[in-house]
């Protein structure tokens, strides 16, 4: 269901893709004679890619006079006008007759099912046993509300406060909790699971849970969350933070959980029956509880072949250098990639989630604004690459080489920034020696063994680094 919210988000997110192909533009390389760099083998078997191109041309200003522009506008404009225009004393007056209704002094049960609820303030607010089906409640304050069995089926929860909420036995299949904070939590005999779940134990049969089907819970704030017995059967909890959560005996059969922090959780009875996890990145001491439990797989890739790879990432140039017009942006998830070696390319905003690279050598590559999360770039070679406002979220970059690397924020539009998040990576016995890490999010990142002649990492927030 969408809100101004998102339309918000939306334009932030074309404003920032622009400025992205402006800002990359001042950190061109020469210009090769091929103008997309030679191509060529070495003795090592390793692919090997010369100089070429990496001067964006962000093309014409498109004419803002055009009837396709004036007609999104017209939508746009009419979604405002529908958002601020929500009768929100209703919303209060029934939240009010809900709690007479608990407690027994006449009132109505709420009913919100499908209703625009995103972005209100409405902090402890209890609607325990409430109707929500479908309610939209994108990034709204629900910080210590009583969602005590109120059924959520099919809700949108993107990006809300769930701080201290309290959910138990609430019906949440189907959910979007993409993003949400839910720190503190208490989800106690939560239902998150799908009515159908592919419990296959077969790696390459597992696939991410379908929308609407399962909860999703990709990147969510559960740390110290209490899910003792919640059903988490095939949802996708990619990335999702369960620091010293409480799990004993939650199901998260045929569950997606590449890239999550499992890091001091209770998972005495837990069920990982064809779990999908990165076991390389998960901590020492989980990874020998959740070998002792059985059951979770390790998450497979397919195979990218060194010629697919090459025009990928040629297409990708095009797809710059024309501002979106042409060619084609790398959009990659649990792909393998070859090991290649490349100088100046660009990569600037490509999507390479959950993927393996094996190894190479990426040296002076652009790859400012793109996303690499939950990857596995151990051995790579990153030698003064422009990485500014990379996403590395929970990667493992395990003997890597970032020497010489930006990796501050992105200059955006005016005075924004776009900071580089490596949150919860492993960067162990990597060298980045001269690298920039000055403003860029370093929260959790282990950084043992790491060689740091010369690193700067001047008002970054490094809060639970370790060194």
């Amino acid at each position: 269901m969408a809100s101004f919210c998102d339309k918000l988000e939306k334009e932030e997110s074309i404003d920032n893709a622009f400025a992205m192909n402006l800002a990359s533009k001042d950190r061109a390389g020469p210009k090769a004679n091929h103008p997309q760099g030679a191509f060529f083998g070495n003795q090592s078997g390793t692919a090997e890619w010369g100089s070429g191109k990496a001067v964006v041309d962000c093309g014409k200003e498109e004419n803002m006079t055009s009837d396709g522009v004036k007609e999104q506008l017209g939508v746009l404009q009419r979604e405002v006008r529908e958002f601020f225009e929500r009768d929100i004393d209703a919303v209060h007056r029934d939240i009010f007759l809900h709690g007479k209704w608990r407690k027994g002094q006449g009132g109505v049960r709420a009913n919100f099912e499908f209703k625009d609820l995103s972005c209100l303030m409405l902090p402890q607010v209890n609607l325990s046993g409430a109707f929500l089906t479908g309610v939209n409640l994108l990034k709204t304050e629900l910080r210590g509300a009583d969602l005590s069995q109120a059924v959520l089926v099919g809700a949108d929860l993107e990006g809300a406060d769930l701080r201290d909420a309290n959910l138990t036995n609430a019906d949440l299949r189907g959910a979007n909790l993409n993003r949400a904070w839910l720190t503190g939590a208490i989800l106690t005999r939560a239902d998150f699971s799908a009515r159908t779940v592919n419990q296959s134990p077969d790696p390459a049969t597992v696939a991410s849970p379908s929308p609407g089907t399962s909860a999703t819970l990709v990147e969510a704030n559960l740390e110290r969350a209490i899910l003792c017995q919640a059903k988490l059967c095939g949802c996708d909890l990619s990335g999702a933070e369960f620091v010293d959560a409480d799990l004993s005996g939650a199901d998260l059969t045929g569950s997606m959980m590449l890239g999550a922090d499992l890091s001091g959780a209770n998972l005495k009875g837990s069920v990982f029956q064809g779990a999908v996890m990165d076991f390389l990145s998960l901590d020492p001491a989980v990874l020998e509880m959740i070998s002792q439990i059985g059951g979770a797989i390790e998450g497979q890739c397919r195979e990218l072949t060194t010629s697919a790879f090459v025009e990928a990432i040629i297409s990708h140039e095009r797809w710059i250098d024309s501002s979106g017009k042409n060619g084609k942006q790398i959009d990659f998830d649990r792909i393998r990639l070859p090991s290649v070696k490349m100088t100046r390319r660009n990569l600037a905003g490509a999507h390479l989630r959950r993927c393996h690279i094996d190894g190479g050598e990426w040296v002076d590559v652009r790859l400012g604004m793109a996303d690499l999360s939950y990857s596995n770039l151990s051995g790579l070679i990153l030698r003064n690459g422009d990485l500014r406002g990379i996403c590395l979220r929970r990667s493992v970059l395990i003997g890597a080489d970032l020497s010489g690397a930006n990796i501050e924020p992105h200059p955006l539009v005016g005075d924004r920034v776009w900071p580089s998040n490596l949150e919860g990576a492993i960067l162990r016995d990597s060298n980045l020696e001269n690298a920039k890490f000055g403003g860029s999010i370093l929260r959790r990142v282990d950084f043992r063994g790491c060689s740091f002649h010369g690193t700067s990492m001047k008002g970054a927030d490094i809060e639970g680094a370790r060194r």
